[in-house]
């Protein structure tokens, strides 16, 4: 189920963003594989969805999202906390750029005012 794929990015979005701020460099950089990870899964299983017909999922998805989570990644490497929050805007925006393409615009993703689980430790 696509949606239930999505929630569980929403959650991994949501820790990344908790493991930055806090800059537990080793969190965020498990959190983002995590991420990824599961972009792939959302692409392996959900590649002909029907929500971007007559474009693939398997095509879009990964053209938007992944030069997204590769400046992530670079922010994280580099232990930058600007260059991480100006990259972690650049994966919502992708994340809500790919859900305007698949006519879904109402889905707008944005920086976590609060967090969603507060159960996981971020500060390092």
């Amino acid at each position: 189920e696509l949606g239930q794929q999505m929630l569980m990015l929403q959650i991994r979005h949501a820790r990344l963003w908790a493991a930055g701020e806090d800059e537990n460099w080793l969190l965020a950089q498990f959190q983002l594989a995590e991420l990824n990870e599961a972009l792939d899964d959302v692409v392996e299983q959900n590649g002909d969805h029907a929500a971007l017909q007559p474009q693939k999922l398997s095509v879009v998805l990964p053209a938007i999202m992944k030069p997204a989570v590769a400046q992530l990644r670079t922010a994280i490497n580099d232990g930058s906390k600007i260059e991480f929050e100006r990259a972690y805007d650049g994966l919502s925006n992708a994340c809500s750029s790919c859900h305007q393409t698949a006519d879904h615009g109402f889905l707008v993703i944005q920086r976590p005012r609060t967090p969603m689980l507060d159960n996981l430790r971020s500060a390092p």
